[in-house]
């Protein structure tokens, strides 16, 4: 935690939205990796630390231009005396529940889930919700997964907009680390389950205090000039646009998302 609060007013470091501490022998570039270790050997409830400051100009998700909501996690392995408790849930979980994930689609709160790390005991989940359609969606599916003890079955679940390919982790984190702010979007389900909204939250009612941008990508014609001078441009190996996979992301608008108002 000490290491966590220093780095939080260090230099450039101040803007850091997430900051999550491991233990040194984790290798941090395996995603894996660190989110086993992080569910392992966190306690939710206890290790956690929200707070506010400064961000990143360019960070869209706060309420106020350049300042919001923070979150370090102190997910090493605990030391004896740190210790009081078992961390919750971090040895053992309810299997899943697959009757409640059937619920929630018949009840079209959300439109899609990936549930296969909890599979493999890595008790996570991810929902694709539509706000667009349904602006309280994820104020009512916490709800529904408070009232269902849906912490039993997962300590981490990430929502996401419906659009946002769920089995893709990459495109998830993207997501979920753009469009959030750790403390206002941050729900717990238990005291060891804890659900993050990164959903686009432009929808949400009453709208949102600032303009949300849309997704950057590059036309079919751009696309198309670029695949065909690729080998000319000494750049190594092709590589196909990743606007092929984000223009799925886009909404109506430009570079801002336009609410239409019914």
């Amino acid at each position: 935690m000490k290491v966590i609060t220093s780095l939080f007013g260090t230099g450039q470091l101040m803007f850091t939205k997430y900051l999550i501490m491991t233990s040194g022998n984790v290798d941090i570039r395996n995603y894996s990796d660190v989110l086993i270790h992080l569910l392992k050997n966190t306690d939710f409830s206890r290790d956690i630390i929200f707070t506010r400051g400064p961000l990143d100009v360019l960070d869209h998700a706060s309420d106020a231009p350049a300042f919001g909501g923070k979150a370090g996690i102190d997910a090493t392995v605990k030391l004896p005396e740190e210790i009081k408790v078992n961390v919750p849930g971090s040895a053992t979980h309810t299997p899943v529940d697959h009757r409640l994930l059937a619920e929630l689609i018949e009840k079209d709160l959300i439109r899609s889930f990936n549930n296969s790390l909890a599979e493999k005991d890595i008790p996570l989940l991810i929902l694709g919700v539509d706000t667009a359609s349904n602006p309280d969606a994820t104020a009512v599916l916490k709800k529904v997964l408070m009232e269902r003890g849906a912490g039993e079955n997962f300590r981490l679940i990430l929502v996401v907009d419906y659009p946002v390919d769920i089995n893709d982790y990459y495109t998830v984190a993207w997501q979920m680390l753009g469009n959030s702010d750790p403390l206002r979007d941050h729900e717990y389900l238990s005291p060891s389950s804890i659900l993050i909204d990164g959903t686009v939250k432009a929808f949400r009612k009453g709208g949102f205090p600032r303009r949300w941008p849309n997704i950057v990508c590059s036309d079919s014609e751009t696309i198309k000039n670029i695949d065909k001078k690729w080998h000319s441009l000494g750049i190594g190996d092709f590589v196909s646009s990743p606007s092929h996979e984000t223009k799925r992301l886009i909404r109506k608008g430009t570079d801002e998302i336009i609410i239409s108002l019914h």
